[in-house]
């Protein structure tokens, strides 16, 4: 008799993180249940708050990328009659739903609102109902080397270089799928160069004064610029998020949409860069923290709700070129 094959949900079986994708699209779409979900988590921990998003989101109709590799694997291995298991840290509703729209799982074993069931209660779990080695595990992170280690094979899933060395001290010959793709690689894009390169407005003010002899400092010129590269990332990265089942319907070539970048990751990125860049802006001038603030607000504002008319369109692009030489002015 095989052993069970046991599939992990987020990173592994899909690209992303479906916590993080469910808690965006009540953002966007109902922020009272976003600000609830945020307080049970505050009161109640982490397994009530999963349980909570699962439970207000509908993960069918959402277009979340799946590893195909992966998939065909799995397709083959049910056909092949080996009995799959989605073993995963999310609520078991939630895993439930993947179950309907990828019928070859036997069973779901998840979180249930009182168990988180990750990295060493999942290994407990799975040793308790199969047996130390009576088991495989697909996993992609470091939350998995627990249970991998009390895997009879370990199959792994998009690590990064640091996960892959780890995996092959437990288990050097190992299979494996979907080569991780370098953050490097990816950033060029989440930085969003037509913006970087319109942000260049800000050393014009600089210019001119240095023209009429005035001596402005170059070093804050060029940290203003850096900081509204900032600005323009995080909000691009949130304007994507936001609107990421109509860019995933429409197929836009961008790392978050195709799950290059984790979605939980891509918020770290848009939130880290977006408090560097309000803290830079208030140790320069407090004007400049309050015009980029208004910047910042304009700019989500074209990417989420742009004006329907051509001119309101117009009108928008040129009072962010202008915002911009106000930035630069600033300084």
């Amino acid at each position: 008799m095989s052993v069970p094959l046991c599939v992990d949900l987020d990173g592994t079986l899909i690209r992303t993180d479906s916590l993080f994708e469910g808690l965006i699209r009540l953002m966007r779409h109902h922020p009272l249940l976003f600000l609830k979900a945020v307080g049970l988590f505050l009161r109640k921990g982490r397994p009530l708050f999963k349980q909570f998003i699962a439970q207000h989101c509908q993960y069918k109709d959402m277009q979340i990328p799946v590893n195909p590799e992966l998939l065909e694997f799995i397709q083959e291995q049910k056909q092949s009659g080996r009995t799959i298991i989605l073993v995963t840290a999310a609520d078991k509703s939630l895993g439930e739903q993947f179950v309907a729209l990828y019928p070859y799982f036997d069973e779901v074993m998840g979180s249930d609102g009182v168990i988180n069931l990750k990295s060493h209660r999942k290994a407990e779990a799975l040793v308790q109902r199969f047996g130390d080695k009576g088991f495989d595990y697909c996993g992609n992170s470091h939350a998995d080397l627990p249970v991998w280690e009390k895997s009879r094979e370990i199959i792994v899933v998009n690590p990064s270089p640091g996960i892959s060395k780890k995996a092959k001290t437990i288990q050097a010959d190992h299979r494996a799928f979907d080569p991780h793709i370098s953050l490097w690689k990816t950033l060029p894009k989440i930085l969003g160069p037509r913006d970087c390169a319109i942000n260049f407005l800000v050393f014009a003010p600089f210019l001119l004064v240095r023209i009429i002899n005035f001596n402005p400092s170059f070093s804050h010129i060029v940290i203003t610029f850096i900081i509204l590269c900032l600005i323009t990332m995080s909000s691009n990265i949130i304007s994507v998020l936001l609107d990421i089942d109509k860019l995933r319907l429409q197929q836009k070539d961008h790392p978050l949409i195709r799950g290059d970048i984790n979605v939980s990751l891509g918020l770290n990125i848009a939130g880290i860069g977006l408090l560097f860049a309000l803290l830079g802006a208030l140790c320069l001038s407090g004007l400049l923290l309050f015009l980029l603030l208004v910047f910042y607000a304009l700019f989500l504002y074209e990417k989420l709700s742009p004006p329907q008319t051509a001119k309101g369109q117009t009108g928008l692009k040129y009072l962010l070129y202008t915002m911009r030489l106000l930035v630069g002015m600033a300084v």
